[in-house]
């Protein structure tokens, strides 16, 4: 990212808004701006798999699921955000190497944080966990509040998209992913209920 060319692009913006702001405080958004999306931004170009490969050598052949995992992101329609959670549940391949809690996390913060779209950022996490640990199958379900969509019209605060990406043997054998839609849900109504 070019941090000079997004400072002038915003001190130019402020300027096209006709805002009443002083010059020196004009320069320090503009600056500000600049920092937080490169920040916001420093998923690009990184290779989210790579944050996997090596795991766990845990020999388990039965599902793995995380849930709720937070993610925040911008809209690459509207450049303007939205967040909501990630859950991941995964068959180990034959090796049975398994990822680390943390790293599953780690993997949905930086495929977030680039320009994108739910459907994309879904999926993207889904071929992540699959090339990641050699998965036979992967599902993951995402839900998510878009500002682009709730500040503009009032009346759908608080309306959720919801995406899955399903893969491999997840996506072959509908038992198994009934089996992990299954977990993914009982873990739900057990912490919602």
């Amino acid at each position: 990212m070019d941090h000079e060319q997004v400072r002038l692009a915003v001190a130019g913006l402020l300027d096209a808004l006709e805002l009443d702001m002083p010059p020196e405080e004009r320069e320090l958004t503009s600056k500000r701006v600049a920092d937080l999306w490169a920040e916001l931004l420093s998923g690009v170009g990184e290779e989210p798999a790579a944050l996997l490969r090596g795991g766990f050598s845990g020999g388990h052949q039965d599902l793995v699921a995380l849930r709720e995992i937070p993610f925040f992101s911008m809209c690459e329609h509207h450049l303007l955000p939205f967040f909501g959670k990630v859950s991941i549940a995964y068959l180990p391949g034959p090796s049975g190497q398994i990822a680390g809690a943390s790293n599953l996390a780690r993997v949905v913060s930086l495929v977030s944080r680039r320009l994108q779209i739910q459907e994309r950022l879904t999926s993207e996490i889904a071929e992540a966990v699959m090339e990641g640990v050699s998965a036979a199958g992967v599902l993951v379900v995402a839900e998510g509040e878009h500002l682009c969509m709730t500040m503009k019209d009032h009346t759908d605060v608080g309306s959720k998209l919801l995406t899955t990406s399903v893969v491999g043997a997840l996506r072959d054998d509908p038992d198994l992913r009934r089996e992990a839609m299954s977990l993914l849900r009982r873990a739900e109504q057990e912490y919602m209920g």
